[in-house]
């Protein structure tokens, strides 16, 4: 019997991506069309059904059927609870199937030993979320920006290529 993955899917918050250079973020369908591709090069099918996580302070909420091993996330942003990464749902998940993937970040655990490095991967972005967010951080940026906008940068005159024989 084929591997069953459930989808999670990630709702944006509008049509925009919020990446540089990105028109608009993936449809649902389109998420969906890709986590399908992805787990049929594993061998495995997706579930009929699939979870839209929205974001916001209440926690993803993951219904599994016995015949599903496995849940792909579009995103690791579908893990978000506020702005933190919600680790001990990341646990949840994973003490009820074989494979939780992300995939965006190309992320796979299918054992204990790949899932603590997700973990631990999950901790250090956490970290870097609580860093961003303090005061003293954005004290520092505001000031090295301050400092950077008044000094103009090396006046560097232009440099033929080599010519190539």
């Amino acid at each position: 019997m084929d591997d069953r993955f459930l989808p999670v899917l990630l709702e944006y918050r509008q049509a925009v991506n919020p990446e540089p250079g990105v028109a608009r973020a993936p449809s649902l369908a389109e998420q969906r069309r890709a986590i399908g591709r992805l787990v049929t090069t594993w061998g495995g099918q997706l579930s009929d059904d699939a979870v839209i996580a929205r974001g916001g302070p209440e926690p993803l909420t993951i219904d599994l059927d016995e015949h599903t091993t496995g849940v792909v996330m579009f995103s690791v942003q579908a893990l978000q609870r506020g702005p933190a990464i919600d680790i001990e749902l990341a646990r949840s998940i994973w003490s009820r199937v074989d494979t939780l993937a992300f995939f965006v970040e190309n992320l796979r655990a299918h054992d204990d030993e790949t899932f603590a490095g997700l973990v631990d991967l999950f901790m250090v972005m956490n970290a870097v979320i609580a860093r961003d967010s303090s005061t003293h951080w954005r004290d520092l940026v505001l000031a090295s920006a301050e400092r950077g906008s008044r000094t103009p940068p090396p006046h560097r005159p232009h440099q033929p290529s080599p010519a190539r024989p």
